[in-house]
């Protein structure tokens, strides 16, 4: 499944030292990057998540990411096209119908390849696939993982626990 992604913006250039980045973003859009709590960096290709920290719009227009935290990795994802899904995220999927892996709120996720582990705080419904926001431990990062086929690998819903075999590095980012 493709996540249905607009281009809102783009990165400018990093600035100052904790890892921000100057944005352009285009106005119509201004209301949903402020609540938006990711943001698409097109980088090599590929659209990659990223929890925005902080984001201002105003005479100097800059994004704080997370896990983006010093000048050197503002600067990868510098000049690089911003994304926002294509409809506005609701907590349930437009009637008000219960998400497919809602149940999974509270599960602990453990990555098969990397043996990371994530607490899944929320899943959220995206344009065509649902998402599972987790809390890696023990840095607390929040990053989205894909709830599909392709990725479960199994579940046990009476220990709570999910299993993952996710690209590599998907973790990181």
């Amino acid at each position: 499944m493709t996540l249905e992604l607009s281009q809102i913006g783009y990165t400018k250039k990093a600035t100052g030292i904790l890892g921000e980045v100057k944005v352009h973003i285009e106005e119509p859009y201004w209301e949903y990057a402020l609540k938006s709590a990711f943001l698409f960096v097109e980088i090599d290709g590929y659209k990659v998540p990223f929890h925005v920290d902080a984001l201002a719009l105003d005479n100097r227009s800059t994004i704080k990411f997370e896990g983006i935290d010093l000048p050197d990795e503002a600067i990868r994802i510098a000049g690089r096209p911003l994304f926002l899904e294509s409809k506005y995220i609701l907590k349930h999927n437009g009637g008000g119908e219960k998400l497919q892996y809602d149940f999974l709120k509270g599960f602990l996720a453990n990555d098969f390849n990397s043996g990371e582990v994530a607490l899944i705080i929320d899943v959220q419904a995206y344009p065509q696939q649902e998402m599972a926001v987790v809390k890696i431990i023990p840095s607390g990062r929040e990053c989205l993982i894909p709830l599909s086929d392709e990725m479960i690998l199994a579940w046990n819903e009476p220990l709570s626990l999910i299993w993952f075999r996710l690209p590599n590095g998907m973790l990181e980012l």
